[in-house]
């Protein structure tokens, strides 16, 4: 069976670099690289994984509600952990709260 685009990414940058330093970039484990490059991560959703694959090593972008147009998936996740604190410091902060809240990619 075929291994997933980002997984291969994964690989590629690992023996580009190290597992260590791919590793320090997703801000993640090294035996978790490991596993998932060997198909052997054990947790049942690997998508926050895809994701730091696809955001980091791949320049991945999303469909943002709250843009109105496709952002870098890095500008995604930043978006998402202010998200997570109410601060009513500009009008773009409180539509982008309430719009990621909603999206699919913060389980909206």
């Amino acid at each position: 069976m075929d291994k997933p685009d980002w997984v291969t990414a994964l690989a590629e940058a690992c023996d580009a670099s190290s597992q260590r330093k791919v590793a320090k970039v997703l801000e993640i484990s090294a035996g978790a690289v490991n596993a998932l490059v060997n198909g052997t991560y054990k947790a049942k959703d690997w998508s926050d994984m895809e994701d730091r694959v696809r955001a980091k090593l791949m320049n991945g972008t999303v469909q943002c509600p709250g843009q109105g147009q496709e952002i870098p998936m890095t500008v995604c996740g930043e978006w998402r952990a202010k998200a997570q604190v109410v601060a009513a410091t500009s009008g773009e902060r409180v539509r982008m709260r309430q719009a990621c809240l909603a999206c699919g990619k913060n389980g909206g």
